[in-house]
């Protein structure tokens, strides 16, 4: 089943911070960042933003992030089309099973 709507909420663009480092992070230093509840996938860190303001989960993650040895190529909100299809198809294929 394809997903329609505005590309913001498609990508969810208010509802996710993704951030790709330049390599895999140890999990347990995302420990602090857990109220974000973060996701890993290979390079790439996704934290939820729930109701937070953007700039604010940047100035608590980013920082720890870098101390914690992490070193950062991009930061965005949202999922890429790609990334939000894939995950999509795979909550569809799961709920078949």
């Amino acid at each position: 089943m394809l997903e329609s709507g505005p590309v913001d909420e498609v990508t969810r663009k208010g509802g996710v911070l993704r951030v790709r480092l330049a390599a895999p992070i140890d999990v347990e230093a995302l420990e602090p960042l857990a109220p974000f509840a973060p996701r890993v996938d290979g390079d790439v860190l996704l934290l939820e933003l729930g109701d937070r303001d953007p700039a604010e989960v940047n100035a608590l993650a980013l920082p720890h992030l870098v101390a914690s040895g992490a070193r950062i190529v991009e930061v965005r909100l949202g999922e890429s089309l790609e990334s939000a299809y894939l995950a999509r198809r795979a909550r569809e294929e799961a709920s078949s099973s």
